[in-house]
């Protein structure tokens, strides 16, 4: 591939990378995925084109990138609360403190 091409293809992943940044300031785990995937086609240009700073780059890029992720992912997987059966109280700071309310129909025994 000519150098044009390669600028293009670089440039369209970078698109692709800043995509990916928006989502992960967005809280999305996958963003830092789409970040780290993005560079791919540096670590091949580095490669083809004999860049070892480039392919150190890359590696570093990586490594930052599923960190990053691989945290926010675990993070946003203890966050999450557990759903609540219909008929029980749930108090949302306190798991040990779910209370059985008294009826099958998920209502509380003075809404009825």
């Amino acid at each position: 591939m000519s150098d044009t091409i390669w600028t293009w293809l670089l440039f369209g992943m970078e698109l692709i990378g800043i995509y990916g940044m928006l989502m992960a300031g967005r809280k999305h785990w996958w963003g830092w995925l789409v970040v780290m995937l993005h560079s791919v086609p540096w670590f091949v240009y580095a490669v083809m084109f004999d860049k070892p700073g480039f392919m150190a780059m890359s590696i570093l890029w990586w490594s930052t990138h599923l960190y990053n992720g691989s945290k926010w992912y675990a993070e946003k997987k203890q966050t999450q609360t557990p759903p609540v059966p219909q008929g029980f109280h749930y108090h949302p700071y306190d798991n040990e403190r779910a209370q059985w309310c008294g009826t099958f129909s998920g209502r509380r025994q003075h809404e009825k």
